[in-house]
């Protein structure tokens, strides 16, 4: 018995939405670093309570089948894909290619 086209297509959304608040809480965290006293604790948490949930719910929506947890996937990093894009990555440094070489990168 396969899969039909739509519970991959479920699952592909799901493992988007998974992609979404794993990825949103990301950005969330790090936008919120200068604001606590002790941001390497909330990166921390932060990170056990992302990746635990996100795991939890990819176990939940499999459903024991791999061709779930592959459409899953595949949302997940689509979603990383977008946000990458849409929100970008941290400019590099303003400091000229000399002062890189004197700070050892």
């Amino acid at each position: 018995m396969g899969l039909e086209l739509n519970e991959l297509l479920v699952a592909l959304i799901l493992g988007g939405g998974i992609g979404l608040f794993h990825f949103g809480g990301l950005w969330y965290t790090i936008r919120r670093m200068n604001d606590v006293q002790n941001p390497e604790y909330q990166f921390i948490l932060s990170f056990f309570l992302r990746t635990a949930i996100s795991i939890g719910l990819f176990y939940y929506i499999s459903d024991g089948r791999w061709e779930k947890i592959l459409a899953a996937l595949t949302g997940f990093l689509i979603i990383r894909y977008v946000m990458v894009r849409k929100i970008g990555v941290t400019p590099k440094s303003s400091a000229s290619r000399s002062e890189d070489n004197i700070h050892g990168y």
